[in-house]
């Protein structure tokens, strides 16, 4: 595993296991924003296109692109908030949410806000 592997594996520990097996096929140099949305495959920007992400890093056909399953995406803002939805509170209305390493993550959805709670 090389230097920038391992920094950016760092970086994206939040990712299910299997997503940070299929990027580490990539070269991080020409990767820009990871596309996750429930039951949908995931997309890459990588090298200024959108790609779909398939088990061994690039794949042109979206069937054969992994699909991002709903309690992964769960998982992911539980892992970049530390599992206290009650720190991030403010981001998640705001649509968006800071990872540890300074990743952006932008979140789309439902946030049910009631009586100031």
């Amino acid at each position: 595993m090389d230097e920038l592997w391992h920094i950016v594996y760092q970086m994206l520990d939040f990712l299910p296991q299997r997503v940070k097996n299929a990027l580490s096929c990539l070269n991080f140099n020409f990767l820009y924003e990871i596309r996750m949305r429930a039951e949908k495959p995931i997309t890459i920007n990588y090298q200024g296109k959108y790609r779909y992400l398939g088990e061994f890093g690039l794949c042109d056909r979206r069937e054969k692109a992994l699909i991002s399953e709903i309690n992964e995406i769960e998982d992911c803002v539980f892992k970049a908030g530390k599992y206290s939805v009650y720190s991030i509170e403010e981001q998640l209305k705001k649509g968006f949410l800071t990872a540890e390493n300074g990743e952006r993550i932008g979140l789309v959805g439902e946030y049910t806000f009631e009586k100031g709670q």
